[in-house]
């Protein structure tokens, strides 16, 4: 204030306005996340609070500030989607996508995942594209149990991705060998409780 005039008016001279810069959105990279997240009813609500979603929100942001673009999925029964539609950058849209609850039966979208891949090439260096679920021991359908007509679609899909894995509460470890068979990689979560912790170290690793 003493700076712009000698006579300090109260109210009046002693305020002075700074204009920032907006911090700078990240330079967009070759980084797709497509993110699946099991909504059915044996997952957590999201109104009562739902670690799955803020594991989901965890990957989904690290993925945004690292520059790069992510779709949400939210499945549960058969032809029950909700998401995203195709891959944003927009953190609001993504977070509110997630938050998405159907709260019936368990069936991964098989004829919707083939179709978004039915037509991409093989993933290569110039975009690296990470598939991750978030679900329980109810993904056997992605590989075809109960949806026997888009049994080869798992494995035909992976080849395009540069990672695929899913983050599953399955104690009985039922879906290993299908995915394995497919070439999807597991990490197992004792409790659900434990999604956020193990998709930050996630976020790392498809970070490079």
């Amino acid at each position: 204030t003493l700076r712009r005039g000698p006579q300090i008016v109260p109210g009046v001279s002693t305020l002075q306005r700074s204009y920032l810069d907006d911090d700078a959105e990240p330079a967009e990279a070759g980084m797709e996340l497509d993110l699946y997240l099991d909504a059915s009813g044996s997952m957590p609500n999201p109104r009562q609070g739902s670690p799955a979603v803020l594991a989901g929100t965890i990957l989904a942001l690290s993925m945004l500030r690292g520059g790069g673009r992510v779709r949400v999925t939210v499945f549960s029964g058969p032809g029950e989607v909700a998401g995203t539609t195709g891959f944003v950058r927009d953190h609001v849209r993504v977070v509110t996508a997630l938050a998405w609850y159907l709260g019936n039966g368990t069936t991964f979208p098989l004829d919707l995942y083939g179709f978004r891949y039915e037509h991409l090439p093989i993933a290569d260096e110039r975009v690296r594209r990470h598939l991750v679920v978030i679900s329980d021991d109810g993904l056997v359908s992605m590989f075809g149990e109960g949806n026997e007509e888009f049994i080869k679609v798992a494995p035909a899909v992976r080849p395009k991705l540069t990672t695929a894995t899913l983050v599953l509460q399955d104690h009985r470890h039922q879906v290993a060998p299908l995915a394995e068979a497919a070439g999807y990689d597991i990490f197992y979560l004792e409790s659900m409780e434990d999604a956020p912790q193990v998709c930050a170290k996630l976020a790392g690793v498809l970070h490079g």
